[in-house]
């Protein structure tokens, strides 16, 4: 169950090839390091020795991506160096780096507390997402162009993988989906 969101910075190279003569499509791609997470509540009940446990654990999720954005930009065309775009498309990540902090209460038994508890076994290699973003451009006489926009990652994968075992409650196949919305300065 989700618990809240957490603010991760991501940097990368952005390119784009233009699809017509007029400079209003184009295809969109680059190479992103990504740092996503949140944070999330599993509760479950174990049979442990004979003892009927309720485990009940609040967790900190910090993911590290390598992704590869394939988007349709969509571009107005001006008189003036100011214009508007559109994308939409799919992006590719490959896990780098799975962590989590961990919070668990068990009824009988006590707290725990771990910080920074390797988890990369239990996420996914691969994670696809539907990618759909709008920002504006502004071209400098000199050549180049600043962007900034807003784009909302929605992923198509389940975060953990199918024998997930840290990460899932009460031995369940558990979902995860590291969706997140992203502000793009370049």
């Amino acid at each position: 169950q989700s618990d809240g969101s957490r603010l991760g910075i991501s940097f990368g190279l952005l390119g784009d090839l233009r699809l017509d003569d007029a400079g209003k499509y184009f295809f969109s791609t680059g190479i992103i390091y990504n740092n996503i997470g949140g944070k999330f509540k599993a509760d479950g009940t174990y049979d442990i020795g004979g003892v009927s446990t309720v485990v009940k654990s609040e967790q900190d999720l910090k993911l590290r991506y390598l992704e590869i954005p394939l988007t349709v930009k969509l571009r107005t065309i001006t008189d003036k160096p100011l214009n508007l775009y559109a994308q939409v498309g799919t992006s590719a990540a490959f896990n780098l780096r799975a962590r989590t902090d961990v919070t668990t209460t068990s009824t009988p038994g006590g707290t725990t507390t771990l910080e920074d508890e390797d988890v990369i076994d239990d996420v996914a290699l691969f994670k696809l997402g539907l990618v759909v973003g709008a920002g504006i451009e502004y071209s400098i006489a000199s050549g180049p162009t600043l962007f900034g926009g807003l784009t909302y990652n929605n992923a198509f994968t389940n975060t953990l993988d199918s024998d997930a075992k840290k990460l899932s409650a009460n031995g369940n196949k558990s979902k995860l989906f590291a969706n997140y919305l992203e502000i793009t300065l370049g």
